[in-house]
């Protein structure tokens, strides 16, 4: 009995630390075609098979994170008022790809 308890939290403790360590998602910098960073930009993110949406806003930083996201094919859209609509693809090769980075560049729309 005692060794099955022993057992038990060995594999409960093996479990745990393989759902911290593996993971992946998406870390999304937007700037403008200067290189200048672009806060507050609206960022929609949607995997291609699944059709489940995550959103963000860019920091002051231009950048956005969503981190757990399940490995596949994404489209990712951005908008910020005074630039045009931006749609890209992104992929995630597998749950522990880590954090992704996807750099997006916005034209001023005139």
């Amino acid at each position: 009995m005692k060794a099955r308890a022993v057992i038990f939290f060995i594999l409960l403790f093996a479990l745990c630390s393989f759902a911290q360590t593996a993971f992946s998602g998406l870390q999304i910098t937007v700037q403008d075609t200067e290189g200048a960073v672009i806060p507050g930009a609206k960022i929609t993110v949607v995997h291609a098979e699944r059709r489940f949406k995550q959103a963000c806003q860019t920091n002051l930083a231009g950048e956005c994170r969503l981190p757990n996201l399940p490995p596949g094919s994404y489209k990712i859209t951005v908008k910020k008022r005074g630039f045009h609509v931006v749609t890209v693809p992104a992929s995630i090769p597998s749950l522990d790809a880590g954090l992704v980075s996807i750099d997006i560049k916005l034209l001023t729309s005139r």
